[in-house]
């Protein structure tokens, strides 16, 4: 399918924006040089991306939609389990282990500023939710954030996406040579192991949170 008008703007931003950050260093690279090597205005930039720091993570959003996609082609909209999120978890690792070349680019650009490495933990937070949401059963579109979600689901998102977290800085660290997928059946192994029995007891602690 052919990319629209606004689709092939936003890959020449992400283009250009790489390129630039390759040649001259994330923290040189200013948002106007961004636009004019991508041949667009400021404005433009900012109709696709709300900052610099998300230029290199302009995927970020479709995984979490393909996230929810996964899990509710398995539960139908109704709670997962959490065999199901390990389930997808196998699926999302599988995907990004084919990028491998590109994940690693990406990581080593994220390197260069504290910034960015910040702002990449900041998208655990994002992810914790995308989890909670599915662990309650929730319409992603009705839920903004994770204080929407319960307590029982707060507690076991934090745990998964815990326990992956240094299996990718690893996984970074040594230029992606382990298999992600059996790291993270590890590491969640290890994680969850007692976290699904979460439920009657915790409600009798805090009621219905």
């Amino acid at each position: 399918m052919a990319k629209s008008k606004s689709e092939e703007t936003r890959a020449r931003l992400i283009d250009a924006a790489f390129a630039l950050f390759h040649a001259d260093g994330y923290n040189q690279v200013t948002i106007d040089q961004i636009a004019a090597a991508a041949g667009v205005s400021r404005r433009t930039f900012f109709r696709h991306f709300e900052c610099k720091e998300e230029v290199i993570f302009p995927y970020t959003r479709q995984r979490r939609a393909a996230f929810h996609q996964a899990v509710r082609a398995r539960t139908g909209g109704a709670a997962a389990g959490i065999d199901t999120l390990v389930d997808v978890y196998r699926e999302i690792a599988k995907v990004w282990m084919n990028d491998r070349e590109g994940m690693l680019c990406n990581q080593s650009i994220v390197a260069q500023s504290e910034a960015l490495l910040a702002y990449d933990y900041d998208i655990d937070t994002h992810w914790k939710h995308a989890v909670a949401i599915e662990i309650d059963g929730k319409d992603p579109a009705q839920s903004e954030s994770l204080a929407d979600c319960s307590l029982r689901a707060r507690i076991i998102a934090d745990v998964i996406v815990s326990a992956v977290r240094p299996v990718f800085t690893q996984w970074y660290e040594l230029n992606g040579e382990f298999d992600l997928v059996e790291a993270g059946d590890y590491a969640l192994a290890a994680a969850v192991d007692g976290v699904g029995d979460l439920g009657h007891d915790l409600s009798r602690v805090v009621g219905d949170a």
